[in-house]
């Protein structure tokens, strides 16, 4: 129902709309998509921002091989503007700085700083900011440390159920670039 629908953007990102999305199943009720929705959050596949009302499919960009096509990841670059959760847009970082450094060779990375200065910049801060994280015992996927008080190194707890920092510590230590994104966006 996610992966086909006409309003995902190429950043893996759409509204939640679940109305919208159970008219193309005849089968499916309200209560199997909240379900399968919650069971496929609970596994990492989607983040949910209720607020703002958006989905992301967090794998979405490397498993569609986006960064592989310039053009694709020009399109995603360009539909950032339209994602309202800062939330949403601090997982993306992450998961476009994880894949930044498992494959710094595709073609769609010189797209992205051409694209949007702003956004390469945070993307390489983010991965800096991973390689820290690592090195002080971060598990990659998870963000959980070794260390018993499970923290980053600076006294602030990763969100358990997400695996993902709250929204409030992230702006001292993300980039501006989410800030002023989602501040651009009128609610």
């Amino acid at each position: 129902m996610l992966l086909a629908n006409k309003a995902r953007t190429y950043a893996g990102v759409l509204p939640l709309v679940p109305g919208r999305y159970l008219r193309t199943s005849r089968d499916s009720t309200r209560e199997d998509f909240d379900a399968g929705v919650q069971e496929l959050t609970h596994a990492r596949f989607l983040v949910i921002d209720e607020d703002s009302q958006e989905i992301l499919i967090r794998s979405f960009v490397r498993h569609h091989e986006v960064i592989k096509q310039p053009n694709l990841t020009k399109n995603m670059v360009r539909s950032l503007d339209s994602v309202y959760s800062r939330r949403i847009l601090d997982v993306l970082l992450m998961e476009l700085a994880r894949y930044l450094r498992e494959e710094p060779e595709l073609k769609g990375w010189a797209e992205i700083e051409e694209e949007d200065p702003r956004l390469w910049v945070a993307l390489c801060q983010t991965m800096q900011r991973l390689e820290e994280a690592r090195a002080a015992g971060a598990d990659p996927e998870t963000g959980e440390l070794d260390d018993p008080e499970e923290t980053h190194g600076n006294g602030q707890e990763f969100d358990d159920e997400s695996g993902y920092e709250p929204v409030d510590s992230l702006p001292d230590r993300l980039p501006i670039y989410a800030d002023e994104l989602s501040s651009s966006v009128p609610y």
